[in-house]
């Protein structure tokens, strides 16, 4: 079973919402539109230069401020080899298709500053993805349907649930069972101990009427 991020799970999920309002599909709208990763214009961008080469850029006004320079450089390159991995994982699983595009290189746009921060295998594939579009497949929509599980593994959860709901059930009334009856002992227990005084009180009693039985047979023996 193969677990999926929060990351993975908004690609697959916008990829879906593309797909179901029948828009582009593809990845600068996953990544770049405006509910994409990044939203739209956060300041990053990816420009297909030749297919060996990809340059990720940020605006020149990003540039100044350091802590987003950091952010360009540490997360965005990761979060695109998730990219990437997760859309091999896809392809191979038939999750998704590919339909190939029309390629429109484009030069770095005024206003932009690229950095060589991509290696030529990344730069490869993500010209691979980045010029052409996305179909889900059926097998993708139960993927979400199925919480980002496996058939297999979302039946093999739903009956652990259920046993597990059984058993607690079983548990609650073993429990119930075990109070009633220590609640039905404990009312023997006190019927016996309430005969047991009222036959004590009853013999203490009788005793001063054996007592005069006694003393007037004693009298009759003397006479």
């Amino acid at each position: 079973m193969r677990f999926y991020s929060e990351y993975e799970k908004k690609i697959i999920n916008i990829m879906l919402q593309l797909h179901e309002n029948h828009l582009y599909n593809c990845a600068n709208n996953i990544l770049f539109d405006i509910d994409g990763i990044y939203g739209l214009n956060p300041g990053y961008r990816l420009f297909m230069v030749s297919e060996n080469k990809a340059d990720l850029a940020i605006e020149t006004e990003k540039f100044k401020d350091q802590s987003k320079l950091k952010y360009f450089h540490m997360e965005i390159v990761r979060q695109l080899y998730e990219f990437v991995l997760l859309i091999n994982h896809l392809v191979e699983n038939q999750y998704i298709a590919l339909s190939p595009t029309k390629t429109q290189f484009e030069n770095l746009w005024e206003g932009y500053i690229s950095f060589e921060v991509l290696d030529s295998y990344l730069q490869k594939k993500l010209y691979d993805y980045f010029t052409c579009m996305f179909v889900p497949t059926r097998k993708l929509s139960l993927l979400k349907k199925y919480k980002f599980q496996d058939l297999e593994t979302y039946n093999l959860n739903r009956q652990f649930k259920t046993t597990a709901f059984i058993a607690g059930i079983s548990a609650f009334a073993s429990i119930a069972a075990a109070i009633i009856s220590f609640i039905s002992l404990q009312s023997v227990q006190d019927i016996n101990i309430n005969n047991k005084a009222l036959q004590v009180e009853a013999v203490i009693k009788t005793m001063p009427e054996v007592k005069q039985n006694y003393y007037n047979n004693t009298i009759n023996v003397t006479k």
